[in-house]
């Protein structure tokens, strides 16, 4: 998948056309978002350098995270509160399905009660 598919279905979305003033910041977004997501995950992410490059992951759940997440930044910048907490929400749901982690947590071992 590429980031031109994710900012396609992002504007589709949020039900707006494509214009330069959401074209132009596009990259950016989706790579603060897809970067979010691979720290998330505890791989290194490489920054694409543009919309016809290819996303690091093809899962479903990390895609509809990205799209949430670039929908909610492209909201923002159109002024358009009431969308932009609506995939703020739906971007921090996704997000926490792909928080995975392997830590340990500081525990001390307990006796029999």
């Amino acid at each position: 998948m590429t980031a031109k598919h994710i900012f396609d279905s992002a504007l589709l979305n949020l039900g707006y056309r494509k214009t330069d003033r959401l074209y132009e910041p596009a990259l950016t977004f989706i790579n603060q978002v897809c970067g979010d997501l691979s720290t998330l995950r505890g791989d290194k992410y490489y920054p694409l350098t543009s919309l016809s490059d290819a996303t690091p992951y093809d899962d479903a759940t990390f895609m509809q995270a990205a799209i949430y997440g670039l929908a909610m930044h492209l909201a923002l910048l159109m002024g358009d509160g009431d969308k932009n907490q609506f995939f703020a929400n739906l971007y921090t749901q996704k997000r926490r399905l792909l928080a995975t982690t392997t830590a340990r947590v500081d525990s001390l071992p307990r006796g029999e009660d």
